[in-house]
């Protein structure tokens, strides 16, 4: 059974729930997407809308569709308000709801009953007063299913993954916790166990990229041997495209979206999500098992890969993600 996202974060003012808000945007992937609003009047609801309108680039005047019902800006956020309805009114309007593709913000949901978005990739943000300027802000994610703990465990046994890769997507998860912890409490969604399942799984099928006597092949029996070349055969030789297409094929391709742009930026995935983010960045943060720094790890690839002489394409590799190491917290990295 699959396990979902939730988080908190604090507001100490309508600035910071518009900012929090806005940064929601850099966390969606799954689309078509319904955002369920929640919270009492002056709970900040219609500073939140507005904070994720301006995530996602519109430059309209967001104002509550309380009479008019719904609000359409573009093809990316459809403004929903079921306040002034009754519980019959709110239930046959959401049904009749056209296709939308882009996010459905749907004020006061409850007013249509509980079962009326069962069905639909959603968010429920909770938006609760704690005192006359604070709120807490509550992100329950039931739109990206995340594989638990045990069916990760099988896996890992199932490809037969060698220890010390083990070892290392522990680290690297490590170092993506401590980084989600920080942004969080700057106001940054994160979904921490989308994010934590990413990256103990991210180097799942890492033997795929072995080459005959540049790996473990020969420390493995014959048996291991072959099903690794099984598992080869069936998902390529690039290790993060091959990790993703067995997450999509069991059925978690949101996992699959964080997995697949961790590598190198030659395979053609950047990163763009906060949480591929992350684990991009984690991930050049642990050598092995250890974690050092960024130009630590990158000058041990030019040992490793290129005889200690970086090539241009390494050093651009290296200045991206220490890009990104700015991006994310400015001079004060974590670990």
């Amino acid at each position: 059974m699959s396990i979902y996202d939730l988080i908190s974060l604090a507001s100490d003012s309508p600035v910071s729930t518009h900012a929090i808000a806005k940064n929601l945007t850099k966390t969606f992937f799954p689309f078509p997407v319904t955002v369920l609003l929640k919270g009492e009047m002056g709970a900040g609801k219609t500073t939140f809308a507005q904070g994720l309108a301006e995530g996602l680039g519109l430059q309209d005047q967001i104002t509550s569709p309380t009479f008019a019902l719904e609000n359409r800006y573009a093809d990316r956020l459809s403004h929903i308000d079921l306040y002034r309805l009754s519980e019959t009114e709110a239930a046959v309007f959401v049904h009749h709801l056209p296709p939308f593709s882009g996010i459905r913000l749907i004020e006061w949901p409850s007013r249509a009953g509980d079962d009326a978005f069962k069905d639909d990739r959603h968010l429920i943000i909770h938006l609760e007063e704690t005192t006359e300027s604070h709120r807490a802000i509550t992100m329950d994610f039931r739109d990206a299913p995340v594989p638990p703990p045990e069916l990760r465990e099988q896996w890992k046994k199932e490809v037969g993954i060698a220890p010390h890769i083990i070892d290392h997507m522990n680290q690297v998860t490590h170092v993506a916790m401590v980084c989600a912890d920080r942004l969080i409490q700057n106001g940054q969604p994160v979904r921490k166990e989308a994010l934590r399942a990413a990256g103990e799984l991210h180097d799942l099928l890492r033997f795929v990229d072995f080459k005959a006597g540049n790996g473990p092949d020969e420390a493995v029996d014959e048996r291991q041997q072959e099903k690794w070349r099984q598992l080869k055969n069936t998902y390529g030789d690039v290790h993060e495209k091959a990790a993703a297409a067995f997450l999509t094929e069991r059925g978690y391709a949101e996992i699959a979206h964080i997995v697949v742009s961790h590598g190198s930026p030659d395979h053609g995935h950047i990163p763009t999500t906060i949480e591929q983010k992350i684990l991009t960045y984690s991930d050049k943060r642990v050598r092995h098992n250890e974690i050092v720094t960024v130009d630590e790890r990158f000058d041990d690839f030019a040992v490793r890969y290129c005889k200690g002489k970086e090539s241009d394409f390494g050093r651009n590799w290296r200045e991206s993600v220490k890009r990104l190491e700015k991006e994310l917290f400015g001079d004060r990295a974590p670990l």
